[in-house]
């Protein structure tokens, strides 16, 4: 049954479903994606249906116990961020596949998004507020590079030659001879 079931779904929700090591269970008439632990009863995570329709994205915000809100603001805004994992030995920020992220990193600022972290913030107007302060944070560094790009560009419109032809211009330093092959140069 788990490899019939595994069949209609897309690789990512595949490596999903291995990394959280789920498991197919036959619950109320539905399949169950669920976690079995020894001493507990088994955890339903998410139906089979759902894990076809829903994203990535959606899915592993759900694994980590997210809202809406803020599955719906970081699937909005996912174009600014990178998902990452953290390197358990090095400490080292690595880009990472959608399904196996641990971290959200903004791409203009680098601020991290740790997701556990993400799912304590309990009042939407915490998490409206965090949202407000990323969002300045972007637009400051945004205006950066633009005031860059401005002077950058201000600087280039300034020069009359072409770069190639200033650096035939420009003589070329020699490095001064050695005596005895001044004297037989003479």
């Amino acid at each position: 049954m788990k490899n019939d079931l595994l069949g209609e779904l897309p690789e990512e929700k595949v490596n999903l479903i291995e990394k959280y090591r789920l498991e197919p269970c036959l619950m109320d008439g539905k399949v169950y994606w669920v976690r079995n632990f020894g001493n507990r009863p088994p955890n339903a995570y998410v139906t089979h249906r759902g894990m076809k329709k829903c994203p990535t994205l959606d899915l592993v915000f759900s694994f980590y116990g997210l809202c809406v809100a803020k599955m719906t603001y970081f699937r909005n805004n996912m174009g600014d961020y990178l998902p990452c994992k953290q390197n358990m030995v090095t400490g080292v920020m690595n880009e990472c596949a959608l399904w196996d992220m641990e971290f959200l990193v903004q791409r203009a600022t680098g601020i991290r998004i740790d997701l556990r972290n993400l799912a304590e913030i309990k009042e939407i107007e915490t998490f409206r507020s965090m949202c407000a302060w990323l969002e300045r944070r972007l637009q400051e560094r945004r205006e950066q590079q633009d005031r860059y790009c401005r002077t950058s560009e201000a600087e280039a419109s300034t020069m009359t030659v072409a770069p190639a032809l200033r650096m035939a211009i420009v003589p070329i330093r020699r490095r001064p001879l050695p005596r005895r092959e001044r004297e037989l140069s003479l």
